[in-house]
C-alpha cells in the first residue's frame, strides 16, 4: 500500500523531556541539589523525546494497518474522503495525513471514494496548493484510483477487457495499471493522469470516455513530460500530477482551493481512527479520575 507522511503522536507535546526543553528557554533549569543542566544535555533529551514519539506514532499506524481491511485512495493522496463499500459499510481514515482507510470487516466490492481533497504538494496540510476531489472514484481492488474507476464495471468481463486493452495500448500490464501511482511505472502514471482528465471532462460536460480519447491525451502528456530518467515512481507521480493540475486549471476544468473552499472541507472532515483512539483514552482517564474521586469521598465520609 502506498503510505504518506505520518502524523505525530500528541504525547510529544506533554512528554517530560519536551517540558524540560520548554522550561530551559524560560531560564536555567535547576533540579534537586541545585545541579544546572547545560544546553547540550537538554537538547539531547529533547531529541530523544522526538525520536521516541515518532517511533511510537509509526508503531501505532503499523498496528492499525495490520487490523481490519485497509484500502488506499490515490490520485495524489486523497484525504478526508468518504470511503464506503457496496453495502454501505464505512472505512475510517487512519490519520489526517495518511490516505489509507480501514474497513472493520471485509468490504463488499465495489468500493467508493467520494469527496475530500487531493494533497497535490504532498505535505499533508490542506492549503491553496491542493484541489478538491470533484469526481467519484470506484474500484474492485483495495486501490482506489482514476484508472480503477475507468475500468470499473459490474460485469467482470468488461472490467478485464478495459484493463487489458489499456495495458496493451500503453505498453504496461494490468497489474501495473491498477497499482497506486506512487508505486507504478512511468506509463501507468501517465495513463492515470490522462484518465483523470477525461473523468473531469465527463463530469463537466458529460463527455464520453473512450479508449481513443485516453490514448490521444496519453501521447500528449508523454511527449510534454520532462522527467528525470532516474526519478522514483513517487517523484514521477508528483511531477506529472502537478503538470496535469496546471493544465486543467488553465482550461477552467478545475480550480485551486480558496479560503471558503478550505473552510467547507474542514467542516466536513470525517473522524479519524487515531482521533477515536485518543478520545477513548481520554474517556478512560476521565473515568479513572472520577472513580478515584468517588473512592476518596467515600473514605472521607
Amino acid at each position: 500500500m502506498g503510505l504518506f507522511s505520518y502524523g505525530r503522536s500528541p504525547d510529544y507535546i506533554t512528554s517530560p523531556q519536551t517540558c524540560i526543553l520548554i522550561y530551559y528557554f524560560k531560564g536555567s533549569i535547576m533540579l534537586k541539589k541545585n545541579f544546572l543542566y547545560s544546553l547540550p544535555v537538554v537538547l539531547t533529551l529533547s531529541f530523544a523525546a522526538c525520536g521516541s514519539s515518532s517511533q511510537e506514532s509509526a508503531t501505532q499506524e503499523e498496528q492499525l494497518l495490520s487490523s481490519g481491511y485497509p484500502v488506499v485512495v490515490e490520485r495524489g493522496p486523497v484525504l478526508d474522503a468518504n470511503v464506503t463499500d457496496s453495502n454501505g459499510s464505512v472505512a475510517i481514515q487512519v490519520s489526517d495525513s495518511n490516505n489509507t482507510y480501514i474497513f472493520e470487516s471485509e468490504p463488499e466490492y465495489p468500493i467508493y471514494a467520494v469527496g475530500g481533497w487531493i494533497d497535490v504538494d504532498g505535505d499533508g496540510n490542506l492549503t491553496e496548493a491542493d484541489i478538491a476531489l470533484d469526481i467519484n472514484l470506484t474500484s474492485y481492488t483495495s486501490n482506489i484510483t482514476p484508472t480503477t474507476t475507468y475500468c470499473a464495471d459490474e460485469n467482470e468481463t468488461i472490467r478485464k477487457q478495459r484493463a487489458e486493452e489499456l495495458a496493451a495500448e500503453t505498453n504496461t500490464t494490468v497489474e501495473d495499471l491498477l497499482e497506486l501511482p506512487s508505486k507504478a511505472t512511468r506509463n501507468s502514471i501517465i495513463v492515470l493522469n490522462a484518465v483523470y482528465e477525461k473523468l473531469i471532462q465527463k463530469k463537466n460536460a458529460n463527455a464520453a470516455i473512450t479508449l481513443q480519447a485516453i490514448m490521444d491525451r496519453f501521447i500528449e502528456i508523454d511527449n510534454n513530460a520532462n522527467l528525470d530518467e532516474n526519478a522514483t515512481s513517487e517523484e514521477i507521480a508528483k511531477e506529472v500530477e502537478k503538470d496535469t493540475v496546471i493544465y486543467l486549471v488553465a482550461n477552467g476544468e478545475i480550480k485551486k482551493l480558496e479560503f471558503d473552499d478550505i473552510a467547507e472541507l474542514i467542516s466536513k472532515k470525517p473522524k479519524k481512527i487515531k482521533e477515536e483512539d485518543e478520545d477513548s483514552d481520554d474517556s478512560s482517564e476521565d473515568s479513572d479520575s472520577s472513580e478515584d474521586g468517588d473512592s476518596s469521598d467515600d473514605s472521607d465520609s
